[in-house]
Parts: structure tokens; sequence; C-alpha cells
């Protein structure tokens, strides 16, 4: 079996600039653009412009890995591969990984190209991202593997003997068996512990086929990988292992950068799948502990803060309460009142995310809505003597938004309720809903209170953003209002924007899409 053994130039932990790689291309820009690419990562770059060229060089040198042109003038990409793998031979190197990069990425061409011992293929022109990762992920695929745990199943002693050597020297943990009954015996012990199986196709007693249809019914493990060995690379013996649950295929001989980029592939697919898979638990974790929290905002702190609200009620109607005392139970009421709010804001924005699917939208009369909130909130306003209006201007008719009617109500009411508490006694709040000449619909609230500053701006509609401030007759704010605008407002598609100057005033815009008809 002629597996390459190990040895190459530069140990797992030799540094990235020490890298050598040879880049064979006839074009002078496709050199450049990949030089740059990989000095920019830290490898040493040679060129050669065609076969002759990088015969030469590589007589001169050894290299880590190959960029190969397919189409060159003279011989090919593919030819100078098979020049190159007997340069090879001649001077007792161990083999080269080999990249091809062709404008022409066929399933022949591929074939061809692995049958001369090509690792990867690369479509012109490379993306830099993914052209880096591919060639990291030859050149450090033996970081990635060490302390990984992978049991090798060949009846040959000689071939298992040569296929653990290579993994072992790959920093690789490896268990032997024998033939697939030993490797059952194991994997009843150890088989959560490995990373991967490599077995041979054809044993006796026990094929490779049978063991790893074992491995995932019996045992339970569909997403443990399996890369078969075999001599024969007829399609039907290949449909066989696949249909037996085998991850992957290594027909004999190969080499020993063949097997380890396979085998990093493989390993690096699981790894990501193990993270995955800790991630949605992690989330699965929070999302129950936030519905325990919900669960405790929506009773067991609304209960206790109703009773301190009442109590502290109870003691300002009590007329002989001095006026120190006095200040203190406001302050408490007022406290209660601000923390509560909190614990509404909270419940309803989970609310909101957990509804988002289901909530309907049908034609709404925005303005009818609007008229609906400035009646209730006016009373609200009148304390501060705070005008609050909905001009309707020359045309009082409807003005149709496809919409969720609660949700406009939360938004209006939302708007205008942050507008009385920020504008100072004897302001105005202007509500007004109007129709674009394109169809959309606006809806502005405006206030002449006393604006918010640029830097608050930007994280206004952002949750928990800490944009909560005082009003200007000491109402307390939550912060979430306008989170929950933004919320809403993304669910009817409209586009939210705030205009303000501090000392003179606000105003949010909100643009509805046109509907079909407009009334």
């Amino acid at each position: 079996m002629n597996l390459v053994s190990p040895a190459r130039d530069g140990s797992p932990g030799t540094p990235l600039h020490s890298k050598r790689i040879l880049v064979v291309d006839d074009s002078l820009t496709m050199r450049q653009i990949i030089r740059r690419m990989l000095e920019g990562a830290g490898y040493l770059v040679v060129e050669a412009r065609n076969g002759v060229e990088a015969r030469q060089r590589f007589q001169e040198q050894s290299f880590d890995l190959l960029t190969l042109d397919v189409d060159m003038p003279g011989k090919n990409g593919f030819e100078v591969c098979s020049d190159l793998r007997l340069e090879e031979a001649r001077l007792e190197r161990p083999l080269t990984p080999v990249i091809f990069i062709t404008s022409h990425d066929t399933l022949i061409d591929r074939q061809r190209g692995f049958d001369v011992g090509a690792a990867d293929f690369i479509a012109k022109p490379p993306q830099e991202a993914e052209f880096l990762a591919r060639v990291n992920r030859l050149l450090r695929a033996e970081q990635r593997l060490s302390g990984l745990h992978v049991m090798v199943v060949e009846d040959s002693r000689a071939t298992r003997n040569i296929i653990s050597h290579m993994l072992r020297e790959c920093g690789l943990k490896v268990t032997e068996a024998e033939n697939g009954l030993k490797a059952l015996e194991i994997l009843k012990v150890s088989g959560k512990d490995l990373d991967l199986v490599i077995t041979d196709y054809d044993m006796p007693e026990l094929d490779g086929k049978e063991l790893c249809k074992r491995i995932r019914t019996v045992f339970g493990l569909p997403w443990l990988p399996v890369i078969f060995l075999s001599g024969m690379s007829e399609m039907s013996y290949v449909l066989d292992m696949f249909e037996a649950g085998a991850t992957d295929y290594l027909t004999k001989p190969f080499t020993r950068e063949e097997l380890v980029a396979r085998i990093s592939v493989h390993i690096e697919f699981r790894q990501l799948s193990q993270q995955h898979t800790r991630q949605i638990q992690e989330l699965e974790r929070l999302n129950k502990l936030k519905d325990g929290l919900l669960a405790i905002a929506s009773h067991d702190l609304r209960a206790p803060l109703n009773g301190i609200m009442g109590y502290s009620n109870l003691m300002l109607m009590d007329e002989d309460l001095p006026e120190h005392y006095r200040d203190m139970a406001e302050g408490i009421r007022d406290s209660g009142t601000c923390l509560l709010e909190m614990i509404e804001d909270i419940l309803n924005l989970a609310r909101l995310q957990a509804r988002q699917d289901e909530i309907e939208l049908s034609r709404c009369d925005l303005a009818q809505i609007a008229d609906e909130a400035v009646r209730v909130l006016s009373h609200m306003a009148a304390p501060k003597g705070i005008l609050v209006a909905h001009p309707r201007g020359e045309h009082p008719g409807p003005v149709w938004v496809n919409g969720h009617r609660n949700s406009l109500l939360r938004i209006i009411n939302n708007l205008t309720s942050n507008a009385i508490k920020f504008t100072e006694p004897g302001g105005m709040v202007k509500v007004l809903c109007q129709v674009q000449p394109d169809g959309a619909v606006t809806l502005v609230v405006a206030d002449t209170g006393i604006g918010i500053p640029p830097d608050k701006v930007k994280s206004l509609f952002e949750r928990f953003s800490g944009s909560g401030r005082t009003g200007t007759a000491g109402e307390q704010s939550t912060g979430l209002g306008m989170s929950i605008v933004k919320e809403l407002a993304t669910l009817h598609g409209a586009e939210i924007r705030v205009e303000s100057k501090v000392g003179e005033g606000t105003q949010f815009i909100l643009r509805f899409p046109a509907m079909a008809l407009q009334a």
C-alpha cells in the first residue's frame, strides 16, 4: 500500500511565515492577486509562469503547498501536477498539497485533478476569505486535530500501523481494531468518546459496511463521521458505502496529506455541529429562564407593588400628615408607579415578540384611532395645561392603513404620552395623520417640549439603552416605550425617524406603506 508517511518540513507549531507556497499561473494579474492574499496572511510566495518554471522552482527548494492554474499554454495544470509528482518521487520528497484554480470547475476536471493528487479546487477569481480558509485548512490541519479520538479498523496489521502512525503524528489519540467485531467491543465501552472512525471496507467476519450500519442503528451514533478505506472505486461499491451510512471514502493507495485533509473537513463539521447544539441548548435554557422571570414579573412583583402604592396613597389622604412625610410618601408612590410601568413594558415586549407571527393586519382607520388616543390622553395632559390636538384639516375623512388596531393605538399612546411627559406646562402636542401623494401614510407626533440631546437620539429605540429621562414635572421614564414603538412599527412595515432640537421640541414620523385602495 503506497501510503506516504509524514515528516514534512515544519512541525504543527511552525509559524505561518515559514510556510512556502508556489503559485503557478500564466496570468501575471492572477499571480499578483494570489500573492497579495497569501502574503497578507503571512505566507512566503514564489511564482512560476508555466510548468517549466514550476519544475525549476521545485528542483531548487521544497514547498508546503502549490496553487496550479488548470488552463495554461503548453502543459495544462493536470500535466504539470503529474510532472511534479514524478519530480517529488525522484527527489524522494513527500507529496505537496495542490490546489487547482480554474475558470471551468466541472466534475470531469475534478476527477482528473484528484487522480493526479489534487487536495482542493477553487474557482476563478478566488474569493479571499474562502481561498485563505482552504489554504489554512491544508497547512494548519494538524493543529486542529490535536487531542481528538479516532478509531482505526483495518484487518491488515501493516496498513493499520501506517495509518495509526500518521494520525498520532498529527496529535490524534488512536484506538486500533483488527476487525469489525473488535470495533464493536470498543464501541460498547467508548463509542460516545470517539470523534471519527476509519474502517476498511473488505474485512472477514464483519465487514466495514455492516460495522457502519450498526454504528448508525444499534449504537445510535448518526453524527459520528465514518470514513471508508477501499481498494475498489467502482460506483456500485461506493453506493454500498453511502447506503450503509458512510460519511466519506478514500481509495487505496492514498497519501498522508489526503487522509489528514479529509479527516480535518469532517471533524471540523462535527465540531461545528456540536457547537450549534450547545448554543441551541443554551438558548433553550435562557428562554426557560426568561419565562420564569416573566411569570414572577407578571404576578409576584406586581402584587407587593400594588400594596406599596396603595399604602402610600392612604398616607397621602391623611390631612394631618406632616409635610416632610408627605414628600416621602409621594416619592414612594411615584417610584412604585415607575417600577410598575417598567414591569408592564417588559411584559409587553415579551408578549409582542411571542405573538409576532400571530398578528393579523387588516384595513384600519388611523385617524379614528388617533382621535380615540387623543381623547383619553387629554386628561393626562390637563394637570400640566398642555393642549393635545389632532387637527383633521380640510379632509376629515378616514386615513386607511394596513394594520393591527390595538397595536396602532399602542404606538400613538406611547408617542403621545411621551410627548406630554417631556413638554413644559402650557405647551402643545399635535398628532397628525396624512396621506402622501404616493399613497403612503404618515403619522406625526410633534411637541413643543425640551427636545432630545443628539447623543440620546441614536440609542432611543434600543431596549434597555438607558435613554429614559425624568419628565418636566418629575415623571419617571422606563426607557422601554420607544423600543415597543419600534417593534410595532416594524411589524407594520413602517419606517420611523425622529427630529429634535433641544429646547424647541421633538417630532416622531412614521411612514406606513400605501394600501392598494385609499378611501
